[in-house]
């Protein structure tokens, strides 16, 4: 230390010597500054500034020191994306189906897209902006399980169809859309449907003596590999708020046993869970808008963050000159809980009788249903539409719109735009037909909003 204070002592009688020393420090500190600037040399320290703009996507960005040998000081300035932790997606909160990280309700309201992962057009960032503008803030992805797999086994995938769907995934994103996924859809007929109109992959159906044992049994022998995937893919992905794991699974040759076809789902959550533990997965009645089966609800071998999605199709249980259906109650049920009534989907009676009740009346048959101690399962419509011309087509989904806002339903219509797959009597589509892309909104639109 005396060593060091002798030093300062004689630096400063040098100077006081000799002031024009303080020139030259001065000059050298100038040009040493300069040549620290040209140089672009740098002291490892790490600073940053937020720019303009909303950030958006399924990472968090943190910046770290790192090195680099090409950079001066060897120093370099890195980013890196951090998965969103376990938790941060959307939950359940009984009544209402969808709820955020910091549980705000989100009503989704959105539109069916099928061939996802086929026709890229309909899941363009466009048609993702278009819905976006219009007023609706969900979608849901409609896929062919024959797409994604033609051949088993996790070699089987289809590395094209499965990069599409991360396409639609994205641009939901940039348009501020959340996405229902939707890996198993039976009924209708796919591009990649083949025959069978089951979108059931050929390898994948089982059978006995040539005959198909059924849609839900051959999910159970077959899909693991791929449910595995679709949950792995989007874990923890805050687009993707939820999966609803097979469409309308009609369970040939279950005979309509409830209890077979939640074992079914059981098997599936099972599954979808071992990727990603807290995702809120979807269940359905062996048909579309089949009764919420309360004693086969309770066998589900987990019922957190499960939601019940029945499809609305019902226009009613009166007859055109005002009298009850034979054999149907108001609720559009029989005494066995079987669907009836009046339909709005293709060749059907659409909406005869103009009364908003009896479409209610469904609504609250399921929701008793849910409302059971045991179960306390949230409710959304993956489906509902009518079919154009159909009985006063209009007037029901004015008075559907009514109902879903009263009881602050989500749902999802059936469909965005039709395909050059559909006939021309599935034409349900939100959008004008006549081109290969969707053209503008039908006038009815503001009416579903």
């Amino acid at each position: 230390m005396r060593k060091a204070l002798s030093q300062g002592k004689a630096i400063k009688s040098l100077i006081h010597r000799n002031p024009k020393i303080w020139v030259f420090v001065a000059v050298f500190a100038i040009i040493g500054t300069a040549m620290l600037i040209i140089s672009k040399a740098a002291t490892p320290t790490l600073s940053f500034e937020a720019e303009d703009g909303t950030i958006t996507g399924s990472a968090s960005v943190i910046p770290t020191t790192g090195t680099d040998s090409t950079l001066s000081g060897g120093k370099a300035i890195m980013f890196a994306s951090a998965s969103n932790p376990s938790g941060s997606d959307f939950h359940t909160c009984y009544p209402d189906a969808f709820c955020t990280p910091s549980n705000q309700v989100v009503v989704m309201n959105g539109a069916n897209i099928r061939y996802v992962g086929e026709n890229t057009n309909v899941t363009s960032l466009a048609q993702m902006q278009k819905l976006k503008t219009t007023g609706f803030n969900s979608v849901r992805l409609v896929m062919d399980w024959e797409a994604f797999q033609p051949s088993s086994g996790t070699g089987g995938f289809s590395t094209t169809v499965f990069n599409n769907l991360k396409s639609a995934v994205d641009n939901a994103t940039s348009a501020g859309i959340y996405v229902i996924l939707d890996p198993i859809h039976f009924g209708g007929t796919g591009t990649s449907c083949g025959s069978s109109a089951l979108c059931i992959p050929s390898w994948a159906r089982v059978s006995s003596s040539g005959t198909y044992q059924g849609a839900a049994k051959s999910v159970q022998a077959n899909a693991r590999d791929y449910i595995e995937k679709v949950a792995g893919d989007y874990a923890n992905n805050p687009t993707v708020v939820a999966i609803d794991l097979v469409n309308e699974p009609k369970p040939d040759p279950f005979n309509g046993d409830d209890n077979l076809l939640m074992s079914m789902y059981s098997t599936l959550i099972g599954w979808a869970r071992g990727k990603d533990p807290d995702k809120i997965l979807i269940v359905e009645p062996d048909s579309g808008g089949g009764l919420a089966p309360l004693a086969a609800l309770k066998t589900l071998s987990r019922k957190d963050n499960i939601v019940f999605s029945f499809h609305h199709y019902y226009g009613g249980a009166h007859n055109s000159n005002g009298t009850l259906i034979s054999g149907c109650n108001p609720s559009g049920y029989n005494n066995s809980g079987g669907d009836c009534g009046n339909h709005t989907y293709e060749n059907n009676a659409g909406y005869p009788v103009i009364i908003p009740s009896d479409l209610r009346a469904q609504f609250q048959a399921n929701l008793d249903v849910l409302a059971d101690p045991a179960l306390k399962l949230p409710l959304w419509v993956g489906e509902w539409g009518i079919i154009e011309g159909g009985a006063n087509s209009v007037q029901w989904r004015k008075d559907m719109t009514a109902i879903f806002k009263d009881l602050k339903t989500g749902r999802a219509y059936w469909q965005f735009a039709n395909s050059t797959n559909d006939p021309p009597t599935q034409n349900m589509s939100m959008t004008v037909e006549g081109s290969s892309t969707p053209g503008a909104f039908k006038s009815w639109i503001n009416d579903i909003l």
